[in-house]
Formats: structure tokens, sequence, C-alpha cells
């Protein structure tokens, strides 16, 4: 109800990088309320152990909104988020405006021309009339997030870190530890 009856000047999504895709999904909704945002990928240090990789440069390019690396945990990188929210506010940047298909955007625009209310109002009360239409939205939000989650991130097959655990594990092993501990000065 905020989002709708409240007087706001710039949306903040913070959302966990460890699952881009499924919280991308929250921010392409958001991108229908037509304010200004700003993206925070928080928890980068727990992707990076995961191996995903963001190019948050990219990310902000595709979404027309500045982005910000975090770890809440820590604070690494958590005091660029109110100079990135101020300059989002002060330079009026928008982000970018989904298109969904020519039948849904009519639509939107007959309910604007009614209401004073975002896109997403409209996007809603388009869905709760037409349960088809609901979800051709929904699918083109979600189709729209998997496309921009594949295009900004990649997932290393094996993190150093989990290589490093696998040879500790094996080699540490009770009983397989000690056939490498005999068989390695053999080689």
């Amino acid at each position: 109800n905020f989002l709708l009856n409240e007087d706001y000047d710039v949306i903040l999504n913070i959302i966990e990088t460890p699952r881009l895709e499924r919280d991308l999904f929250l921010t392409v909704q958001l991108l229908d309320f037509e304010k200004p945002l700003v993206l925070v990928l928080n928890m980068i240090d727990e992707a990076e152990k995961m191996g995903i990789k963001v190019d948050e440069v990219r990310l902000s390019e595709l979404l027309r909104t500045k982005v910000v690396k975090t770890v809440g945990r820590t604070g690494d990188r958590v005091k660029e988020i109110l100079p990135a929210v101020v300059e989002v506010y002060e330079k009026e940047i928008k982000p970018l405006s989904i298109n969904y298909s020519e039948e849904i955007e009519a639509l939107v625009k007959k309910v604007k021309e009614n209401s004073s209310q975002p896109k997403w109002f409209c996007l809603e009360t388009l869905s709760e009339k037409d349960p088809l239409l609901g979800e051709m939205i929904k699918e083109k939000r979600l189709m729209f997030s998997q496309g921009i989650a594949k295009e900004v991130s990649y997932k290393k097959l094996l993190p150093r870190e989990n290589i490093t655990e696998i040879l500790d594990n094996l080699l540490l092993h009770p009983i397989f530890g000690i056939f490498f501990f005999i068989f390695i000065p053999f080689i």
C-alpha cells in the first residue's frame, strides 16, 4: 500500500545476489511503478563463494538505474548507497519501462486515462479482471527477469574454494586419506 498511496522520491530495492534471478522478478515489478530506483546487490561475498559473478555496470545499463554491490553483514560498500540514491533523485534518473504486448499496452493506456496510478496498478487491475492477461503479464515479467539475469551473471562450474574443499575431504578422509597417504609418495 505504501508504494501506491504514499509520496516518495526513490525506490531502494535490495536483493540477494546469490538469488539474483528470483529477486529480479520483484525488481521488474518495481520498474512498473515508474519511479527512480536504486538497485543494491547485497550478499555479493556469498555469491562469489558460490562462483557467481555479476556485471553491475551492464545491469545498470540494461535497467537504466544505479546499481551498488554490497556486503551487508560486514558493511562493505554500504556507504555507496546514499550517494547513489541522492544522484538518482537529483538527476531524476528514470529506470527502464518494460514494453508489454501491444494489446496490454493499449489496455494500460485506457486504464491510465481514468486514474493517476502507476503502470503497476493498471497491470494489476487488468490481471484481476482477466486471468489470461494476468498470466501474460506474469510470463513477460518472468522472461524479462530471467533474460536480465542471464545477461549480467555467470557461474563458474567449480569455484576455487570448492575444489580445495573437495581435495581436503578426499585427502583427509579416514579411509581414502590413508590410501592417498601411501599412494602419493610413489607418484
